[in-house]
């Protein structure tokens, strides 16, 4: 979260292919931790929502930094390319302390999967295909 103008509720959404990525673990960083904090209860679920609010703030939230550590796994059969992860929020459940709207930019993280030769440690494919 960065030039954060302020937030009293903020609701997210992340999106990913299945087919080639498992999300296996959402850890919380600490910021924002004098809200509530409600992360969708299975890993697996699409979208997977994350939802912050403080109902009782009297003063927006204005903290940046990394609220979530996401990491995935990418699956055995996933074939080589590119594949995106969204994250988009809620304009109607993101606002703060006067219940205005509070725009956010979110963007989307592309990540390439490369096949890779079993038991090539450096990549060196040359070389194994000497080998053989």
């Amino acid at each position: 979260l960065a030039q954060n103008p302020g937030l009293a509720a903020m609701s997210l959404a992340l999106t990913y292919d299945a087919d080639v990525l498992t999300l296996t673990n959402v850890q919380t960083s600490g910021m924002l931790s004098t809200g509530n904090l409600t992360l969708g209860g299975n890993l697996n679920a699409q979208p997977f929502n994350v939802l912050w609010d403080d109902a009782t703030a009297h003063e927006n939230h204005t903290e940046t930094g990394t609220i979530l550590t996401l990491t995935f796994t990418v699956k055995e059969n996933a074939s080589a390319g590119e594949t995106t992860v969204t994250l988009t929020y809620d304009p109607l459940s993101t606002f703060d302390v006067d219940l205005q709207d509070v725009p956010m930019e979110i963007g989307s993280a592309a990540i390439t999967v490369m096949q890779r030769v079993p038991g090539d440690i450096n990549g060196d494919v040359i070389w194994l295909a000497a080998g053989m």
